[in-house]
């Protein structure tokens, strides 16, 4: 019944959901594609295992594990779903050999059945944080397991969630079995209604973050074309951060006039914005995406590609994790540490509370409050090298402490489909 009422005011809701798609559509052409996959009208062969990871975060996530599954099962028939392009770009690359893939269709319930039908799943896997109520909903009633791998709740999603907890509870019980980052995220989902004996706790598999030689040595030949220059990298910057950061680097060159910023928006339909509010600063840039030069008066590197974000935090003296300076909940920090180079992270980073809280208690990550605090923290790291490379080994020290969670999760899951 709180499924139907649920799908109910989903549809009263269709033209604000079509507005927004429309919007993101307008600002990023490739969420044009592929529409028919939006709204279940795709046409699917039977998979044994269906795995969903949102974004190109949560696809990071997943995919050593399942290359991993794809060797120990081939004869199974895997099929991965995304909702953003970028997380579908890096499936076709790193998984297109091996999996069948595709969009998520929206959560509204003839859409949902359709696909769910098609595809008959003997078991699905989602990473993180996905909880449609009609997906969980069919399943469910299906009896396919549902094994929520890398789950973690910040205690401002608890807050948002507790009020309907009366409703999480009937939807959160579609989870066979719940794989979780931190004792802390056990507590706060239990509050919710999922029993502990459904839940692990694994550790994040973020921690286990394999880099690939290419990138590190690539990383080096760009770090030996600036020496002599003091570099700092703003990380999955948000449009709300764009002025603040390039104003902090305004101040910075007055202190070291040869001094180089590399920016990545987080979000692609950005990187024009960011190019406009660069060249509004005045600024020196060069983008990446042009293969240009990065010579001695460029002030600004504009990262606007998909995918190498990690090469450019190897060549950083020191690193800003956007979204954090903004209400967004900040992003992951570990790529940074994995590669030595200290972190700053701004006030709002509740989605990796415990992973900063590690690195900050070895120093591997500062807690800035504001604009001004990052300015003087970037400072203090180009005027202290010797200390940036003991925070820096300090961070990777704590990432490879905390390895093997991904082992962990493998088991459990391959405990699933040894019964398929």
């Amino acid at each position: 019944m709180l499924l139907f009422f649920y799908s109910c005011f989903l549809y009263l809701l269709q033209p604000w959901i079509w507005l927004i798609f429309w919007r993101r559509c307008r600002r990023n052409v490739l969420y044009r594609q592929f529409w028919r996959e939006r709204i279940g009208l795709q046409f699917l062969s039977k998979s044994d295992v269906w795995v969903h990871c949102v974004s190109l975060g949560e696809a990071k996530v997943i995919i050593p594990t399942l290359l991993a599954l794809f060797d120990q099962y081939p004869s199974l028939i895997f099929y991965v779903t995304c909702s953003s392009p970028s997380a579908r770009a890096l499936i076709e690359k790193k998984l297109g050999h091996h999996v069948s893939f595709g969009y998520l269709p929206f959560d509204f319930y003839f859409c949902m059945r359709r696909f769910i039908e098609q595809l008959q799943p003997k078991i699905c896997l989602i990473v993180e944080r996905e909880w449609w109520p009609n997906m969980l909903g069919i399943l469910e009633r299906k009896k396919i397991p549902v094994v929520l791998c890398n789950a973690r709740l910040s205690e401002s999603s608890l807050r948002q969630y507790y009020p309907w907890r009366w409703f999480m509870r009937s939807v959160l019980s579609a989870f066979t079995e719940v794989l979780v980052q931190a004792q802390q995220d056990k507590k706060r989902l239990e509050k919710l209604g999922i029993p502990s004996t459904r839940m692990l706790v694994t550790g994040s598999v973020k921690y286990d973050l394999e880099i690939e030689k290419a990138v590190i040595d690539e990383a080096i030949s760009w770090r030996n074309q600036w020496v002599d220059r003091p570099v700092w990298v703003a990380g999955s910057v948000h449009a709300s951060e764009f002025n603040a950061i390039l104003s902090v680097h305004q101040k910075l060159l007055q202190k070291h006039e040869n001094a180089l910023l590399v920016i990545a928006p987080r979000h692609p339909e950005r990187f024009e914005l960011c190019a406009k509010r660069i060249e509004l600063k005045n600024l020196k840039m060069a983008k990446r995406s042009l293969k240009n030069h990065v010579h001695d008066s460029i002030q600004v590197l504009l990262v606007d590609t998909i995918g190498e974000l990690l090469l450019f935090y190897g060549t950083a003296d020191v690193v800003f994790i956007g979204g954090s300076l903004v209400e967004y909940g900040g992003h992951n920090p570990i790529e940074a540490a994995a590669l030595s180079v200290p972190c700053l992270i701004g006030p709002y980073h509740e989605n990796f509370v415990e992973i900063c809280a590690k690195l900050h208690e070895k120093k591997g990550l500062s807690y800035i409050g504001d604009a001004i605090e990052l300015y003087q923290h970037v400072l203090f790291y180009f005027t202290t090298p010797e200390v940036a490379r003991n925070h820096g080994v300090a961070g990777l020290d704590v990432v490879t402490a905390n390895q093997g969670a991904t082992l962990v999760q493998y088991n459990t899951i391959a405990s699933y489909l040894a019964e398929l």
